[in-house]
């Protein structure tokens, strides 16, 4: 199903009371909405994932919530209740994909489970829940392709629920693959049980959906820390093993991507450019290009622009 407005909010909320009455849960929904504001809260809801064409929203899960920019998406659970609010004036371009319970389950199954099981017993859940972590991830090129293909179909105005769900298993399938590559991360944590690494992991997701929204500011570790509730020693330790670099290494990388993004497709000037993604003098913002992009900041915009 492909809509292009959100559905009213109470109409919604009894929807969901009577189909989880019946046993039958969410169906499949690509929500595809311009919107200038709304606030829909608490919403019970399936396997979301929340992400921008144009503009931002800010969604929130139990404690955590994010402003999600058009870079990334950010994942909700079954039954995890979550808030979305759009902000008013500025217009906001959603794309947001609600994966229902039947079909999540039976997708999952079909990936986990041996053919044996599957031909014996086709219509059962067998395989346990995966649960997400919820933090901002950032789209790739495989996922925009995947994404480019639903947009297109949404496009068009004509749903087809076969081509619809064909392109959900295939989000559904690089998802996966994004949660088993998180949980390599999580594994490399030097805490011994493994519930202690997937509550550090999810702590250090905080941090990191931090410095994605405030690249552009003077950020402390101290800050870092308390918003994943460790100390610093232990907080630079476990962001380290676990991601490969210092937090400001990573804080570093943010930058530069958004500078990239700003010399590709404004025409700001190279130090506005520096001030804007929190660097204060362009001289920073041509040493971290010297060093992480082996260019300088004007040869990579003319790259850009001799590539198109």
């Amino acid at each position: 199903m492909i809509r292009h407005e959100f559905p009213d909010l109470t109409w919604l909320q009894n929807q969901v009371a009577l189909r989880f009455d019946k046993k039958q849960g969410w169906p499949n929904v690509v929500l595809n909405v311009k919107s200038t504001g709304c606030y829909r809260p608490n919403i019970a809801g399936p396997l979301s994932l929340f992400m921008n064409i144009k503009g931002q929203s800010h969604c929130g899960v139990a404690q955590h919530s994010v402003n999600i920019p058009e870079t990334h998406y950010f994942i909700t659970n079954p039954s995890e209740a979550y808030t979305l609010q759009i902000p008013e004036k500025s217009i906001t371009e959603t794309f947001n994909i609600h994966v229902g319970e039947q079909f999540l389950e039976q997708v999952y199954d079909g990936l986990v489970l041996p053919e044996d099981k599957l031909l014996a017993d086709p219509f059962t859940v067998q395989s346990s829940p995966i649960y997400f972590f919820n933090r901002l991830y950032p789209k790739d090129a495989t996922l925009n392709k995947l994404l480019n293909q639903l947009y297109a179909q949404a496009q068009t105005g004509v749903a087809s629920n076969l081509l619809l769900e064909e392109g959900l298993i295939n989000l559904l399938i690089y998802l996966l693959q994004v949660h088993r590559a998180a949980l390599t991360e999580t594994a490399k944590l030097p805490a011994t049980k493994r519930a202690t690494q997937l509550e550090i992991y999810k702590r250090l997701c905080y941090s990191i959906d931090y410095l994605q929204a405030h690249y552009n500011c003077e950020i402390t570790l101290e800050e870092l820390a308390q918003i994943a509730c460790l100390s610093k020693f232990h907080y630079l330790r476990s962001f380290r093993a676990c991601f490969g670099q210092t937090p400001h290494q990573y804080l570093m990388a943010v930058r530069l991507a958004k500078a990239k993004a700003l010399l590709k497709y404004s025409d700001m000037q190279v130090t506005d450019i520096a001030l804007e993604v929190g660097l204060q003098h362009v001289s920073s913002l041509s040493r971290l290009f010297a060093q992480k992009a082996a260019t300088s900041a004007g040869n990579y915009r003319l790259q850009q622009v001799l590539s198109n």
